[in-house]
């Protein structure tokens, strides 16, 4: 959306829940728009059926972020490139995930017969790699930092350690910036960017709502996008910060719901 020269940027939610199942809550995911390009983050199990009860066109879509390997935050993506073909689809789509998680990813694909060449559009796959400026396109662009999100698996024992990327990121578009926390693994992960945001998402399944108020407080954006919500704690969010000044800035959106940033 355009207001006189001004691009604005939106976010639309297409889920604000945690990893738990909850049916008033999709996993969280959104879309990170401005007039030239979509850009969806997370695509967690189910994603699919949740584009058509929002009414969303699988044709919008223009670019995939993934976070991490966690289902909440990346299976649904078969489904998507599924359905994106029986739409008969035209126009390319990029798939950016760390560069540690791409020989898994096209491994994935693969083995779950969705092949490249019966496709009627291509899908590219990206690599990222930690605190390089991934340009999307012009004056659309994000950063990742790793968090300590995954740090619990160490102890396992897991064949390649390399798998256990759990990213952060700041998005800078159209000279807005957006933080995104993506799932954390404490509270210290919050801080991983030394920037001035204009938005903040902030996840609150796994870091304390005392942790979330300081955050809060501390950090100087415009707004703060509450989201990764389990269902227990979804009244008592609304609560804490329905009486405290800090609810003027801070937003706990339900799936479906648009802002302009």
């Amino acid at each position: 959306m355009k207001l006189g020269n001004e691009i604005q940027v939106k976010i639309k939610f297409i889920g604000t829940g945690s990893a738990k199942a909850n049916p008033k809550r999709f996993f969280t995911s959104f879309i990170l728009s401005n007039s030239r390009t979509n850009l969806l983050v997370d695509c967690g199990d189910g994603i699919s059926r949740r584009f058509v009860e929002l009414k969303i066109s699988f044709d919008a879509i223009d670019n995939i972020l993934i976070t991490h390997l966690h289902p909440d935050h990346f299976t649904g993506i078969a489904s998507l490139l599924v359905q994106m073909k029986l739409i008969k689809r035209s126009k390319d789509i990029k798939i950016y995930i760390h560069k540690n998680l791409v020989e898994f990813l096209e491994y994935f694909i693969e083995r779950i017969y969705l092949f490249k060449e019966k496709f009627p559009f291509d899908f590219k796959i990206i690599s990222y790699n930690f605190n390089d400026v991934i340009e999307i396109e012009n004056e659309f662009k994000f950063t990742a930092k790793p968090n300590s999100h995954l740090i619990k698996y160490d102890n396992l024992s897991i064949d390649n350690l390399k798998f256990l990327v759990s990213s952060s990121f700041l998005f800078d578009i159209n000279k807005n910036k957006i933080y995104y926390s993506a799932d954390v693994g404490k509270s210290e992960d919050l801080y991983i960017f030394n920037s001035d945001f204009k938005v903040c998402l902030i996840e609150t399944s796994h870091i304390k709502i005392e942790e979330i108020i300081s955050f809060v407080e501390i950090i100087s954006a415009d707004k703060f996008f509450l989201v990764h919500i389990d269902e227990e704690n979804d009244d008592l969010l609304r609560k804490v910060f329905s009486d405290r000044i800090l609810n003027e800035k801070v937003f706990i959106p339900n799936d479906g719901d648009e802002y302009l940033v």
